[in-house]
This record gives C-alpha cells, structure tokens and sequence, in this order.
C-alpha cells in the first residue's frame, strides 16, 4: 500500500472488476506477500488462523506501524485481558 502497488490486491483498472480483490480472504491476501513466521512469530494468532487480519489492521487508512487499526496497546486489550505481559 505505501509504495502505491494498487495492483499487489486489487484488479486492474480495465480488467472484468477493476479493484476487485485479487484473493477471495484476507489471510489468502496477507499471506501472499508476508510470511506467515512475519506476521505471526509466536504462533499463528486466532484472528490470522481465521482470516480475520482486518480485524486489526486497516491497509488503506492506518498511519501506525504495521498499518494498525489503534494503537498496539487499545487493540490487544480488546481480545487480551493480560496485555502488559503480551507487549
């Protein structure tokens, strides 16, 4: 996303469906480029083993760093009560 590479997710403009998705799921897209030991080097985590990536980052709208949807720390602690030992 921040190198404007549109085309590494989305359809082409002028293809069938341009921006289309060019992965059915999110893990299927993530994983096409990020290694899952990347984006999970403590063990697949619940969200990623379900597709859910989006759950907490955002490609398009997010200035944090691995393009979270809030701040590290307010993310976990939506799912995780123990966040202080996580982080």
């Amino acid at each position: 996303m921040a190198s404007g590479d549109c085309a590494s997710c989305h359809a082409e403009p002028g293809e069938a469906e341009p921006f289309a998705l060019v992965e059915s799921g999110a893990e299927d897209m993530c994983l096409g480029c990020h290694d899952e030991d990347e984006v999970a080097p403590a063990g697949v985590h619940d969200p990623v083993a379900d597709g859910g990536c989006l759950d907490c980052h955002s490609p398009h709208g997010s200035t944090r760093p691995a393009l979270l949807r809030q701040p590290s720390r307010t993310l976990c602690a939506e799912c995780h009560d123990d966040v202080e030992d996580m982080l």
